[in-house]
């Protein structure tokens, strides 16, 4: 089955290194030449005063720092303090479109529950660095040829030529410490990642030696990024990722896990485990993880439907019962539930009752062939009537000759 796609919340910094004061006091004297070539240029709004060069460090600091550990409430989080008045856009915008991106990518269906700013809004600043590498990754395919990692400096943006700004050159980290700049360097190119279907190439794919060493340099990559940042659920969820797509279903299976230590509401990495689980004939397990994202996301149609399947395949019919009926209450006329509402009944006893569903599927669904067949194996098996399980088959064979 591919459609698979809190409890308890760590401290948002935990984990993550702080800048050093160095590195603190280059930010700052990057950024009073960037305040004084904005108030020069007339950004702050009339009555309006920036915040000092030592705040907007800060904040924009603490929101790069939040951004790197990658959870909702984390980039939620960076997404506000960015929005702070006297902040100014040249230095907030990029980690602004940042936060979400990667909320867009990491959480789907999350998406609508918070208000980030449009993308437009933030300039070349973004796209220059990292937009194209989130294109591609929306779209599960990886970076493109010609992009190179941003180098680690705090160069203003204008010292840039034309070429590097397309190949994602140099450009201002504003507020960013460099480690956090390095991180998603190291990320970035792993991200495609994420909503990416598949398996290992086949040893005997002339392709497959080169992929196992493109896999060794992004794994690689990212565990340097975890040394860099523990608290962050990005590098043990793209190592899963990277192993259960070469058919290293322990080795993912210990990365989803990690990521549930470091961060337990975590959904993504539960859903990962379920399709192990699943892959691997123990739907019991599969559906505990599924009840895990089931509280995540209560309203997720598609994650109530596949834990529907994990108990069937677990010979747990009756817990699927006040899912299948919440399903019906939405479509009365859905086709899976009708028949899955049948087959729990029959499963319970009733199979008078059961009959009603199948007679519902037939009606609204003249084509559901497994709806004749549950009906006529129910009259002849259950009802004893010989005649009447003809007459079903019989209908059925009119309809599917």
């Amino acid at each position: 089955m591919k459609r698979l796609p809190i409890l308890r919340r760590r401290p948002l910094g935990a984990g993550t290194a702080r800048p050093t004061p160095a590195l603190w006091a280059a930010a700052g004297l990057l950024l009073t030449a960037l305040l004084t070539l904005s108030r020069c240029a007339g950004t702050p709004q009339a009555g309006e005063e920036l915040l000092s060069p030592e705040e907007t460090v800060r904040i924009v600091g603490e929101a790069w720092d939040l951004l790197a550990l990658a959870t909702p409430p984390a980039l939620e989080g960076a997404s506000a303090a960015l929005k702070r008045q006297g902040l100014p856009p040249s230095v907030a915008a990029e980690p602004a479109a940042l936060a979400g991106r990667l909320f867009g990518l990491l959480y789907p269906e999350l998406q609508g529950s918070v208000a980030f700013a449009p993308q437009q809004a933030h300039g070349e600043a973004f796209e220059d660095r990292y937009g194209a590498v989130l294109n591609n990754a929306a779209r599960a395919l990886p970076p493109p040829a010609d992009w190179v990692p941003p180098e680690q400096t705090g160069e203003p943006a204008g010292a840039q030529t034309p070429t590097r700004r397309r190949t994602g050159g140099a450009r201002s980290t504003a507020g960013a410490d460099l480690r956090q700049v390095s991180f998603f360097n190291r990320i970035m190119p792993a991200l495609y990642l994420v909503h990416l279907e598949g398996a290992a190439a086949s040893p005997s794919d002339p392709a497959a030696a080169a992929s196992a060493a493109a896999i060794r340099a992004l794994e690689e990559a990212l565990e340097a990024a975890r040394a860099q940042n523990p608290g962050s659920v990005l590098p043990p969820y793209l190592l899963g990722r990277t192993a259960e797509l070469t058919g290293r279903p322990g080795a993912a299976e210990r990365q989803y896990r990690e990521c549930l230590r470091v961060y337990e509401p975590f959904y993504p990495a539960r859903q990962r485990l379920a399709a192990l689980y699943l892959a691997q004939d123990r739907p019991a397990a599969a559906a505990a993880e599924l009840e895990g994202v089931r509280s995540a996301l209560p309203q997720e149609p598609a994650v109530r439907d596949s834990l529907i399947e994990a108990y069937f395949a677990a010979a747990a019919p009756a817990q699927a019962s006040p899912l299948v009926a919440e399903a019906l209450i939405e479509n009365p006329a859905s086709r899976q539930h009708l028949y899955l509402r049948a087959r729990i009944l029959l499963e319970e006893g009733d199979w008078v009752r059961a009959l009603q569903p199948l007679a519902l599927l037939r009606r609204h669904h003249p084509d559901a062939r497994e709806g004749y067949l549950l009906a006529a194996r129910i009259h002849f098996e259950q009802a004893r009537d010989l005649e009447r399980a003809l007459e079903v088959l019989g209908e059925a064979e009119g309809r599917f000759p």
